[in-house]
């Protein structure tokens, strides 16, 4: 089970982290600086910028691997934005997003 070590390794460093970096930790902040966080969401303050980024998160994603069903990562996106405003930091959302896709990689070996 080496290659579950190495998943998790790569998708810290080379996939969630620049994703997470630009994603949460550069467009999410700038998109709510100037389109303001309007709501309340499980005691974090989010807007429209929690959305959009977690939109071009998504949009991204059939680009690299095609498929419709690669726009599905809008969900957990919304998640990971959550994270990083609710902890003001990237670790959560990263450590999270590279568990996720770990956990898919697991799934998709048993059932793919």
């Amino acid at each position: 089970h080496w290659w579950l070590l190495a998943y998790l390794l790569i998708h810290l460093g080379l996939v969630a982290y620049p994703e997470e970096y630009f994603f949460r930790g550069y467009l999410l902040p700038r998109l709510d600086q100037r389109l303001g966080t309007r709501r309340r969401l499980l005691g974090v303050s989010v807007g429209l910028g929690l959305v959009l980024s977690s939109l071009a998160f998504a949009l991204l994603h059939p680009i690299l691997i095609p498929g419709p069903h690669r726009l599905l990562v809008f969900f957990p996106a919304l998640l990971f934005g959550w994270l990083a405003l609710r902890q003001r930091a990237l670790g959560a959302a990263i450590l999270v997003h590279a568990l996720s896709n770990v956990c898919l990689a697991i799934v998709s070996r048993m059932y793919g």
